[in-house]
C-alpha cells in the first residue's frame, strides 16, 4: 500500500470522527496523529496532499498514459493492464502498475465513505478490530457483526485486510497448505505494509509453516510437558535443591 493511500485512509477516519462530534484531542489519540496535524487537516477542508518529491523517470512512465486510457475505457484489473503493457515492450515489474492504480481506485468509493459516520465505528479499538478480523463471522455476536460491517464499509484497505486474514484462517483450520503460495502472492500484491512483514517471517521458515498448515501432527503435547516442568521448578525455587525436584518430576510423569 502506498504512503499516500495510508494518509488518505487516516484523513477519512479524521473527517468521520470529527463529523460525529469528537474533540480534536480524542481524534488524535484514536488515529495516532498529533493534535496539530488534526487541526491542520480540518482547517484545510480537503485531503492535504504531501509536498511532491522530485521523481526520477522509471521504466513505467512511458506506459502510464496508455494505462490511464485503458482505465477510462473500463479496464480496472491491474494484472490485465500489466500484461498489455508487457506486450508493448514494458520490462519492469507489476508493482508500478498497482501503485499507479491506487489513487485512481481511491476516488471510486469516496461517495460511500461519506456515510461512514452513521455507523458505530467509534465503539472499537485496534485490539477489538483484530479480534473481529480473526474470528469466523458465525462466531460473532450481532453487535460485533454490526461493528465489523462498519469497519469494512469505512475503508477499502480494511476490506482487503479482512479478506486476506479470513483466507489464511481457512488455510490454517482446513490444513490447506497447498494454497499458501497463492495467498502469499495475494498479500504481496495488496501492498499492505503490516502484512508484508508477516510474509517475510513465513518465507524465512517456510518449510516449517507449510508442514504446520498441512500435517495433522504438532508439538502441542511436548509443549505441555515443558510447561508442566517449568511450573514445578518455579514452585520449588528457593525451597529445595535438585534431588527433590527430580523426585517431583518422576512422580508427576
Amino acid at each position: 500500500m502506498s504512503r499516500r493511500a495510508q494518509r488518505y485512509d487516516r484523513y477519512q477516519q479524521v473527517v468521520a470522527l470529527h463529523t460525529q462530534g469528537f474533540e480534536q484531542a480524542e481524534i488524535a489519540h484514536r488515529v495516532g496523529l498529533s493534535t496539530r496535524t488534526i487541526q491542520k487537516w480540518l482547517k484545510a477542508g480537503a485531503f492535504p496532499e504531501a509536498r511532491p518529491r522530485r521523481k526520477r523517470r522509471s521504466l513505467f512512465d512511458p506506459y502510464a498514459p496508455y494505462v490511464f486510457k485503458r482505465w477510462k475505457e473500463g479496464c480496472k484489473k491491474g494484472s490485465q493492464l500489466y500484461r498489455e503493457i508487457k506486450e508493448k515492450g514494458y520490462t519492469g515489474t507489476e508493482r508500478p502498475v498497482y501503485r499507479f492504480l491506487t489513487p485512481l481506485r481511491e476516488q471510486l468509493p469516496l461517495a460511500q465513505t461519506v456515510e461512514a459516520p452513521q455507523t458505530p465505528t467509534q465503539a472499537f479499538s485496534a485490539h477489538e478490530a483484530v479480534w473481529l478480523f480473526v474470528h469466523h463471522p458465525d462466531d460473532l455476536s450481532e453487535t460485533e457483526r454490526v461493528t465489523l460491517v462498519a469497519i469494512l464499509s469505512a475503508c477499502e484497505t480494511a476490506r482487503t485486510m479482512y479478506q486476506l486474514v479470513q483466507e489464511f484462517r481457512q488455510i490454517l483450520h482446513r490444513r490447506e497448505g497447498e494454497k499458501l503460495d497463492s495467498w502469499l502472492e495475494a498479500v504481496r500484491v495488496s501492498h499492505i505494509r503490516e502484512l508484508q512483514s508477516f510474509v517475510g517471517g513465513i518465507e524465512r521458515d517456510k518449510a516449517a509453516v507449510l508442514a504446520g498448515l498441512t500435517l495433522p501432527q504438532n508439538n502441542g503435547l511436548v509443549e505441555g510437558k515443558v510447561n508442566k516442568l517449568k511450573l514445578m521448578k518455579r514452585m520449588g525455587y528457593g525451597r529445595a535443591e535438585f534431588p527433590l525436584l527430580r523426585q517431583r518430576v518422576l512422580h508427576a510423569l
